[in-house]
């Protein structure tokens, strides 16, 4: 029989605010998990840039003629292709997401 746990209340917003300290630790540590949007949001374009500095390091290497498996290119390159995707996509949604909720009555 399995355990359920119990369900986490909502933090206040004080909790919150010093959560915010944290969210400048996340390129050092690599994890996300306990932080607020803005941690997420900045591993993610901070792993973006990194796929992308490797896809072009690859497409450099192709052109010199120092790759042996050309596959290993272009699996390089779709993973930069779509980790831009990816990051658009969440920063569209996250203005879309502020103007909703600039749009709500009080």
């Amino acid at each position: 029989m399995s355990q359920f746990s119990p369900i986490q209340p909502i933090q206040p917003i004080e909790r919150l605010a010093s959560l915010d300290s944290q969210v400048s630790a996340v390129g050092q540590s690599g994890t996300v998990s306990g932080l607020p949007f803005a941690g997420i949001l900045q591993q993610a374009i901070s792993d973006m840039q990194e796929t992308t500095a490797a896809s072009n390091q690859a497409a450099y290497d192709l052109a010199v003629g120092n790759v042996d498996d050309p596959s290993q290119v272009m699996i390089t390159s779709a993973k930069a292709t779509t980790a831009i995707e990816f990051a658009t996509q969440l920063s569209s949604r996250v203005v879309s997401a502020y103007k909703e909720i600039m749009q709500m009555q009080v």
